[in-house]
């Protein structure tokens, strides 16, 4: 195939028993086999350790995949990016993000890593998913359309501010993650909330250095007690207070990195703020909100969201939401 450079996969894993063993197969199966696996575990109590101990050694993996058990529950952000500053010490040229419960299809590293070769500027890749749910109590993933810009650069727009790919499903190029694991290095007490897929494409979309794969390459199971989906709880309120705190992150963040939209930051960040005062004041605002979104249309993750506002102005008392 010819694909030059040390290509390894990174997970993360806590109580993870019931389907790690699917998720290790596929891995090992793959048509073109990672250099290197390092499993980081946070902690388990469910077996999770034992149970990848034993299948690594049943199938003689000990020289190229690596075990260890966190000495503290670091959550999985934290994890995975630590995780990912091992693969950058350990001179890895690419690094594939991987959970403990999916299944990837066989030829997902193969595709994803001729892929991104081809075109060199990639600091992070993404593809699309096969979802599938294991419980009816799972929470539901609509992955966004995903608009293409120069070649199978994303172009850059509201997007920027919210994954809409998991992490799972990222391969990163080892000069982006250095880039990041750099920055996350510098994170302030009041950023430890942001998680590890958050930040890494909001950071490849200001770098420009984001891109997609328009292709199936994993299976993403959603069951009981997937970590991701927990915004989406939050009230209507609070998700937006939560977006222009991340714009404010990453703004920080971008300080010391070289944005190409910086600008926009700003800017999206007001437009968050006047949604919530025109929510706040009911059914009364209505007309300006409606006036104000179909004019900044673009700063909306999804077009979706516009109606979401309009039903909540209509519906909720006025106050029921908090002005900033």
């Amino acid at each position: 195939m010819g694909i030059a450079g040390k290509a390894v996969v990174v997970m993360a894993t806590f109580n993870g028993a019931r389907y790690v063993i699917e998720q290790l197969e596929s891995i090992l199966n793959q048509s073109f086999p990672p250099a290197a696996v390092y499993i980081a575990d946070d902690g388990s109590t469910d077996g999770t350790v034992e149970i990848i101990q034993a299948w690594i050694n049943e199938h003689n993996l000990k020289d190229r995949w690596q075990l260890n058990v966190n000495s503290k529950n670091l959550g999985y952000a934290e994890n995975f990016m630590q995780l990912i500053a091992k693969a950058v010490r350990e001179r890895a040229d690419y690094i594939f993000l991987a959970d403990q419960d999916d299944i990837w299809l066989p030829y997902k590293a193969e595709q994803m890593l001729s892929f991104m070769k081809r075109f060199p500027a990639m600091g992070l890749l993404c593809s699309d998913l096969d979802i599938f749910y294991t419980n009816p109590k799972a929470s539901h993933y609509r992955p966004a359309k995903l608009k293409w810009g120069n070649k199978p650069f994303l172009r850059f727009g509201a997007q920027w501010i919210w994954s809409q790919r998991p992490g799972c499903n990222f391969l990163l190029a080892s000069g982006f993650a250095r880039e990041a694991t750099g920055l996350w290095g510098q994170r302030s007490k009041d950023t430890t909330w942001i998680a590890h897929d958050t930040f890494l494409w909001a950071l490849a979309h200001l770098n420009n250095c984001i891109a997609y794969y328009p292709y199936v390459t994993m299976r993403y199971r959603r069951h009981d007690n997937n970590s991701s989906g927990s915004m989406f709880l939050l009230e209507k309120d609070q998700r937006i207070r939560f977006l222009i705190q991340l714009v404010e992150r990453m703004a920080f963040f971008m300080s010391s990195a070289k944005p190409i939209e910086s600008f926009c930051l700003d800017r999206q960040k007001k437009f968050y703020q006047r949604r919530i005062s025109y929510l706040s004041r009911g059914i009364g605002s209505l007309p300006v909100l409606f006036a104000d979104g179909l004019l900044h249309m673009k700063y909306y993750v999804r077009k979706r969201h516009f109606l979401s506002d309009l039903y909540v102005c209509i519906k909720l008392p006025k106050g029921q939401l908090k002005a900033l």
